[in-house]
């Protein structure tokens, strides 16, 4: 699989959280969806899993949004995914889930394709195995294509060819301060994309200048060759 998940390996009542997340946009613009299965242990706690959906319609008064929590019982990692939590689920080229809360009740069922290569943003691999930086993350399908449906209260929306990404990022706390761009299909080129995330962290009493890791994916040069181009700096 592109991305292990690491909350099954977390000691019991170690400070931990780890998040996959999707988000998908209408090529005809103005609609997206963001799905995030969640996993929150707090030091000396049990962990409990939360799912986030939110939708955006720039036709629409309002954005839609909706968060479910479960406790440990309702965790777990199946070998051919991620995360399930509850009978929701997110694995290799699948993401499924409902929630039911009182801002709005929300489904889906939904498919990608493989698209780009997995994007590691940290620069060296020894920094995803170290104490420091204490957030982790990475992009295991930095550019892909998403089919099936969404449905949000008695409204259906109809998922079809919807550029997107699926990411991933765990750690033992948050950065302190953070920002993350992503985009697909720049210049309307399938599979061209931008994944930008820059960041501060705490150390003892200071916190470090914001530092960046990006990949801007597959490019393409004025003679129309295509290029692979990434930059990366550690976030520590």
């Amino acid at each position: 699989m592109r991305a292990e998940p690491r909350f099954p390996h977390v000691a019991a009542g170690a400070p931990h959280y780890e998040s996959f997340y999707l988000k998908a946009t209408s090529p005809d613009g103005g609609r997206g969806v963001w799905i995030r299965y969640t996993v929150h242990q707090r030091s000396g706690a049990e962990p409990t899993a939360s799912l986030w959906l939110t939708y955006f319609d720039s036709a629409a008064d309002a954005t839609r949004a909706a968060k479910a929590t479960v406790g440990a019982a309702d965790l777990s990692a199946p070998q051919d995914g991620f995360i399930a939590i509850g009978p929701a689920s997110i694995g290799p080229g699948r993401a499924q889930g409902e929630i039911d809360a009182e801002t709005l009740t929300a489904r889906w069922e939904l498919t990608f394709a493989e698209g780009a290569d997995p994007l590691r943003h940290l620069p060296y691999e020894r920094l995803y195995r170290s104490r420091l930086p204490r957030t982790k993350f990475e992009s295991p399908y930095p550019a892909t294509t998403f089919y099936g449906r969404l449905v949000l209260g008695g409204e259906e929306v109809a998922i079809a060819g919807w550029p997107g990404m699926v990411g991933h990022n765990w750690g033992t706390e948050h950065a302190e301060t953070w920002v993350w761009i992503q985009a697909c299909g720049l210049g309307g080129r399938e599979g061209d994309y931008i994944d930008l995330a820059t960041g501060r962290v705490k150390l003892g009493p200071w916190t470090t200048p914001a530092r960046r890791t990006s990949s801007p994916g597959d490019t393409r040069t004025p003679r129309g060759r295509s290029t692979r181009r990434s930059t990366a700096r550690s976030p520590i």
